[in-house]
């Protein structure tokens, strides 16, 4: 069974992502609200693919590649965004993210 942690700050957001992949029983899904909560799941565990919002609080989707890049962890990581600003798409193509959605 594949790993999969969600990280949004937005709850329904994090639900209804982690309920349509429940729906295929290949995936265990974890969510989480806030970069600290994933920091913490990821000292026992090591998912197999990163869902994360771009805007989390007061924080990017960057800030949690670099802590990432830091600890040595190369898990996979899905970014999507409504940001579609060149820079942006740039700077995640750069940090060599697995992929990036759009929400429009």
């Amino acid at each position: 069974m594949k790993s999969i942690y969600i990280l949004d700050d937005h709850p329904i957001i994090t639900e209804g992502i982690a309920q349509l992949l429940a729906n295929n029983q290949q995936y265990q899904i974890t969510t989480g609200h806030h970069d600290s909560e994933l920091y913490n799941y990821l000292n026992d565990h090591t998912p197999d693919l990163l869902i994360i919002d771009y805007e989390i609080q007061d924080k990017t989707a960057l800030d949690v590649i670099t802590y990432l890049q830091k600890k040595g962890m190369n898990i996979p990581q899905l970014i999507y965004t409504m940001h579609t600003e060149f820079w942006i798409i740039k700077l995640l193509i750069k940090a060599e993210v697995a992929g990036i959605v759009t929400k429009k």
